[in-house]
């Protein structure tokens, strides 16, 4: 795991977590099927990360998709991220947006690894803890 210790979910953040491991999957999902470069495009995209998502969340959550498509090793990737995240956590260790950076990054990383997308959904949903990720898992993952 990237991160040792994990922010405690809180219920009010659930939309906006729900809807950035939604993209995370989705973009899994098209790297699968066209490769990482096929990501790119969508960076430039206005609408590309779900609405919610602050400045450091754009900043951070874009800038390793752009590492990601540029084929930069996922050790740095993590590296970056993690120096980024533990910035922000001294700065503030209540800001709201810390797991969603977290989960951003976690993320970013399964693609790269090429983890099946449904299961990198779901180590992502566990991130959130209980009981948001039996939520997620039942709510937006379960396809029968």
């Amino acid at each position: 795991m990237i991160f040792e210790k994990l922010p405690k979910a809180n219920s009010d953040d659930k939309e906006h977590l729900f809807a950035l491991v939604d993209l995370i999957v989705k973009m899994a999902e098209k790297a699968r099927r066209e490769g990482i470069l096929a990501l790119e495009e969508k960076l430039y995209d206005d609408d590309f990360l779900p609405s919610g998502c602050g400045e450091k969340e754009n900043f951070l959550i874009r800038q390793l998709f752009r590492m990601l498509c540029d084929g930069i090793e996922g050790t740095l990737i993590a590296e970056f991220a993690r120096n980024y995240v533990e910035s922000v956590n001294a700065a503030d260790e209540k800001d709201p947006s810390l797991l969603a950076l977290m989960i951003g990054t976690t993320g970013i990383l399964r693609i790269q690894e090429g983890v099946n997308p449904n299961v990198g959904g779901q180590c992502l949903a566990a991130m959130m803890g209980h009981p948001l990720c039996e939520e997620y898992i039942e709510t937006h993952l379960s396809k029968d």
